[in-house]
């Protein structure tokens, strides 16, 4: 089974079910942005990490994940599409 990180706690519930459907989903539970030491933490193994544009995912981050991380997805707040 794939794993995925997501980082905010605040991800619309619909989301994270449709996830763990497919894929061990582990999280960030708190309302404050995920410390960087937790997220090198967290990421390690990882076949996906779901983050916030706020979260810096830089070299470091892949790297920690491993080569079977696939995919890193930002979490979109607004969903108003209709312009």
């Amino acid at each position: 089974m794939k794993s995925v990180y997501v980082t905010r706690p605040d991800v619309a519930s619909i989301g994270i079910d449709l996830l763990k459907k497919e894929c061990d989903v582990s999280s960030w539970s708190q309302a404050v942005p995920v410390p960087r030491d937790e997220l090198l933490r967290q990421v390690v193994g990882k076949d996906a990490i779901y983050c916030a544009l706020t979260d810096k995912i830089d070299s470091e981050i892949i790297e920690r994940a491993g080569p079977q991380l696939k995919c890193i997805a930002t979490i979109q707040l607004d969903m108003n599409t209709s312009m």
